[in-house]
């Protein structure tokens, strides 16, 4: 009979020597803004986890990262991993867990987790005249060429980035979305806030055959010269509907219409935000720059008008029954064939002035002239000093450059004379910082017009 060794094998045991003690997320940084289905990055970084075996020997354990939360992630493990938002706005909260390989024989540690919470907007689309790409708006490469195709692809609250050129247009663009378009751009950018634009001149052109802009929904302009359109009314923009279209950092200039508002046409309950704007050059027979109809009160901020020319009546606006209130603006050098060179009211018309300089008002206090509407402070009529009023575009031919002719001369009485509570834009129409200090009395007050004064600003053009 033969006997049966019995054999022992020691199998080796690990116990916990530095456990995993952090993970953190890298990139994108917390609270960012991103669009929804577009491709991003997600990165972190973690603790070493050793375990110690038999007591004697360490090992390093594995950690896996697994990531979570909205939207697709491929791979969905490691330290980088490519993550899609979901087609949806809101906030994506997006979290790693760290964790070690406790099998076979491996010590299990706590997991770690980190969270960051990101802004989902929606869908970006990219538009540049010079692209070349795939056409399709899904990134500078493959822009598309036109505004309008962007406009058709987009939804409610998809963003539209513009890239610098001129877009001339067949016919005017239809926005009857709540998307928001942004021209000043170098086709270069990943975020707005890298756009410049007066550096990136951004043209819709109606090349005197179209109106540029039919407005319907609430919707974003922002940073577009707006020239040479034509149409019955609102040569340059046409707003109907009862929504409020936002309008910043927009030039208008060289419109016209056949009845009314060559810059800028609203009525049927539409009440447009304006503001950094610049109405110069366009002409109507009534309401040469603007022209509103309707019970209806827009908002005018820090926006100039100059050199509009009304046929009839109302060279800088005409208000029809509407209340626009305009606050920190300057309209000076409009002029009109029969009444109303600056402004001109009908059917109860009553802008309310505040802060601004209106040539012929006489001012606020006694000397008011109820014919320009209601005074509610602060109000001059004293030549504001534009640097060259006969020069709207300055020496360069662009608007929204530091030379041009309505920028404030040092002598202006605009500068610091506005009311700060009244904006709450950091940049002027020239992307100049608002809210200077232009008089030197350790004061900074947000000047008049759409262009901030910088005593500190040498302009090489």
């Amino acid at each position: 009979m033969v006997a049966l060794a019995l054999v022992s094998i020691a199998v080796a045991s690990y116990t916990t020597y530095t456990p995993i003690t952090d993970v953190t997320i890298t990139s994108p940084d917390d609270g960012d803004t991103v669009y929804a289905g577009q491709a991003y990055t997600l990165t972190c970084t973690t603790s070493t986890d050793v375990d110690c075996r038999d007591g004697t020997q360490t090992q390093n354990d594995p950690v896996v990262h697994t990531w979570s939360g909205p939207g697709t992630f491929n791979p969905s493990t490691g330290t980088t991993v490519t993550w899609i938002p979901p087609r949806a706005d809101g906030n994506a909260v997006i979290t790693v867990t760290a964790s070690d390989n406790s099998s076979p024989y491996y010590a299990d540690d706590t997991d770690k987790t980190d969270s960051i919470t990101l802004t989902v907007l929606n869908t970006l689309y990219y538009v540049d005249v010079d692209a070349n790409g795939m056409d399709d708006g899904t990134s500078w490469t493959d822009a598309f060429n036109h505004i309008q195709d962007a406009l058709d692809a987009a939804g409610n609250g998809d963003e539209i980035w513009v890239a610098e050129g001129t877009y001339v247009l067949p016919s005017a663009l239809d926005v009857n979305k709540a998307v928001k378009v942004y021209g000043g751009f170098s086709a270069t950018e990943t975020s707005r806030s890298q756009r410049h634009w007066g550096a990136n001149p951004t043209i819709i052109d109606g090349n005197g055959i179209c109106g540029c802009l039919m407005v319907s929904a609430a919707c974003t302009i922002d940073g577009f010269t707006i020239a040479n359109g034509d149409a019955n009314e609102g040569g340059g923009m046409y707003c109907t509907s009862s929504v409020c279209p936002t309008i910043t950092n927009c030039v208008f200039s060289s419109n016209s219409a056949y009845n009314c508002g060559g810059g800028l046409y609203y009525g049927n309950g539409a009440f447009p935000a304006i503001t950094n704007c610049l109405f110069a050059e366009n002409i109507a027979p009534s309401g040469g720059a603007m022209y509103g109809y309707g019970p209806v009160s827009p908002a005018v901020v820090n926006s100039t008008f100059s050199g509009n020319y009304a046929t009839y009546d109302g060279g800088g606006i005409y208000s029809n029954g509407t209340a626009p209130r305009m606050t920190n603006c300057i309209f000076w050098g409009n002029y009109a064939g029969r009444d109303g060179d600056e402004v001109f009211n009908a059917n109860s018309g009553d802008p309310n002035w505040s802060y601004s300089d209106i040539r012929g008002c006489g001012g606020s206090g006694g000397g008011w002239d109820p014919n320009f509407g209601s005074d509610a402070g602060g109000n001059i009529d004293s030549n504001p000093y534009f640097s060259d009023p006969n020069d709207y575009d300055g020496m360069n031919g662009i608007f929204m450059t530091c030379d041009d002719g309505l920028y404030l001369d040092p002598n202006s009485p605009c500068i610091d004379a506005g009311d700060n509570t009244a904006i709450n834009e950091p940049y002027d129409i020239i992307k100049n910082a608002r809210k200077i200090d232009g008089d030197g009395n350790s004061s900074a007050v947000v000047d008049m017009g759409a262009y901030e004064y910088d005593p500190n600003l040498f302009c090489a053009d």
